[in-house]
Protein backbone atom coordinates (compact mmCIF):
# COMPACT_ATOMS: atom_id res chain seq x y z
CA UNK A 1 0.00 0.00 0.00
CA UNK A 2 0.99 3.49 -0.63
CA UNK A 3 -0.42 6.10 1.66
CA UNK A 4 -0.95 9.77 0.51
CA UNK A 5 -1.56 12.12 3.91
CA UNK A 6 -1.12 16.20 3.66
CA UNK A 7 0.66 17.72 6.35
CA UNK A 8 0.99 21.80 7.16
CA UNK A 9 2.51 23.63 9.91
CA UNK A 10 -0.74 24.46 11.65
CA UNK A 11 -2.58 21.43 11.60
CA UNK A 12 0.66 19.21 11.49
CA UNK A 13 0.02 15.57 9.53
CA UNK A 14 -3.37 14.76 8.43
CA UNK A 15 -4.43 11.51 10.34
CA UNK A 16 -4.22 7.69 8.40
CA UNK A 17 -7.61 6.93 7.88
CA UNK A 18 -8.14 10.26 5.78
CA UNK A 19 -5.42 9.55 3.87
CA UNK A 20 -5.27 8.32 0.21
CA UNK A 21 -4.26 4.67 -0.39
CA UNK A 22 -3.59 3.18 -3.55
CA UNK A 23 -2.57 -0.79 -3.48
CA UNK A 24 0.88 -1.71 -4.92
CA UNK A 25 0.82 -5.03 -6.48
CA UNK A 26 3.33 -6.79 -9.75
CA UNK A 27 1.32 -6.48 -13.07
CA UNK A 28 3.30 -8.89 -14.39
CA UNK A 29 1.42 -11.57 -12.29
CA UNK A 30 4.51 -13.76 -12.74
CA UNK A 31 7.86 -13.95 -9.95
CA UNK A 32 11.01 -11.94 -10.05
CA UNK A 33 14.29 -13.08 -10.15
CA UNK A 34 15.01 -15.77 -7.49
CA UNK A 35 18.65 -16.94 -7.32
CA UNK A 36 20.61 -18.70 -4.68
CA UNK A 37 24.30 -17.20 -4.73
CA UNK A 38 25.80 -19.26 -1.96
CA UNK A 39 24.73 -22.99 -1.17
CA UNK A 40 26.84 -25.20 1.04
CA UNK A 41 26.79 -29.24 2.44
CA UNK A 42 29.08 -31.17 4.59
CA UNK A 43 28.09 -35.03 4.48
CA UNK A 44 28.56 -35.56 8.35
CA UNK A 45 27.43 -39.47 7.61
CA UNK A 46 29.84 -41.63 6.93
CA UNK A 47 28.21 -44.43 5.77
CA UNK A 48 27.87 -45.69 2.45
CA UNK A 49 24.71 -44.50 0.27
CA UNK A 50 23.35 -42.43 3.50
CA UNK A 51 23.78 -38.35 3.86
CA UNK A 52 23.31 -36.09 7.15
CA UNK A 53 24.18 -32.42 7.82
CA UNK A 54 23.44 -29.22 7.54
CA UNK A 55 22.48 -27.61 4.27
CA UNK A 56 23.48 -24.26 4.13
CA UNK A 57 22.42 -21.37 1.52
CA UNK A 58 22.44 -17.38 0.85
CA UNK A 59 20.43 -15.67 -1.47
CA UNK A 60 21.55 -12.77 -4.13
CA UNK A 61 21.07 -9.00 -2.11
CA UNK A 62 18.91 -7.95 -4.94
CA UNK A 63 16.58 -11.26 -4.47
CA UNK A 64 13.09 -10.05 -5.39
CA UNK A 65 10.97 -12.35 -2.34
CA UNK A 66 7.85 -11.10 -3.11
CA UNK A 67 6.58 -14.48 -4.37
CA UNK A 68 8.99 -16.72 -2.03
CA UNK A 69 7.00 -18.29 0.48
CA UNK A 70 9.17 -21.31 1.40
CA UNK A 71 12.76 -23.19 0.25
CA UNK A 72 12.73 -26.63 -1.42
CA UNK A 73 15.84 -28.53 -1.02
CA UNK A 74 16.22 -31.57 -3.21
CA UNK A 75 18.59 -34.62 -4.09
CA UNK A 76 19.43 -34.81 -7.76
CA UNK A 77 21.77 -37.18 -10.01
CA UNK A 78 22.79 -34.29 -11.76
CA UNK A 79 23.00 -30.25 -10.98
CA UNK A 80 19.92 -29.97 -13.92
CA UNK A 81 17.79 -31.94 -11.22
CA UNK A 82 17.28 -35.08 -13.31
CA UNK A 83 16.19 -37.60 -10.86
CA UNK A 84 15.42 -34.68 -7.93
CA UNK A 85 14.40 -36.25 -4.56
CA UNK A 86 12.61 -34.13 -2.24
CA UNK A 87 14.69 -33.29 1.14
CA UNK A 88 12.76 -31.30 3.16
CA UNK A 89 10.96 -27.66 3.01
CA UNK A 90 12.42 -24.39 4.71
CA UNK A 91 10.73 -21.05 5.18
CA UNK A 92 10.88 -18.29 3.69
CA UNK A 93 13.42 -16.49 6.40
CA UNK A 94 15.69 -20.00 6.79
CA UNK A 95 18.62 -20.02 5.28
CA UNK A 96 19.33 -23.52 6.55
CA UNK A 97 17.79 -27.33 6.38
CA UNK A 98 19.53 -30.26 8.53
CA UNK A 99 19.05 -33.22 7.07
CA UNK A 100 19.12 -36.34 9.27
CA UNK A 101 22.03 -38.48 9.33
CA UNK A 102 20.94 -42.00 7.59
CA UNK A 103 18.93 -40.49 4.50
CA UNK A 104 19.37 -42.72 1.72
CA UNK A 105 21.00 -41.02 -1.20
CA UNK A 106 21.29 -43.82 -3.46
CA UNK A 107 23.35 -42.49 -6.94
CA UNK A 108 22.38 -38.85 -5.85
CA UNK A 109 25.03 -36.43 -5.46
CA UNK A 110 24.18 -32.62 -6.14
CA UNK A 111 22.03 -30.98 -3.45
CA UNK A 112 19.42 -28.46 -5.08
CA UNK A 113 18.09 -25.11 -3.20
CA UNK A 114 14.80 -23.72 -4.98
CA UNK A 115 12.84 -20.45 -3.56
Amino acid sequence: WLLVRAWNSILDIQPVALAGKFELYDVSGSPGEAAISVLTFEDTDAAPGTIGGIVQWSAEAEMDLGFVTEYGVYLALWTDGTQEHLLGIAGRGDTALTIPAGTSCGDRRFVLVYP
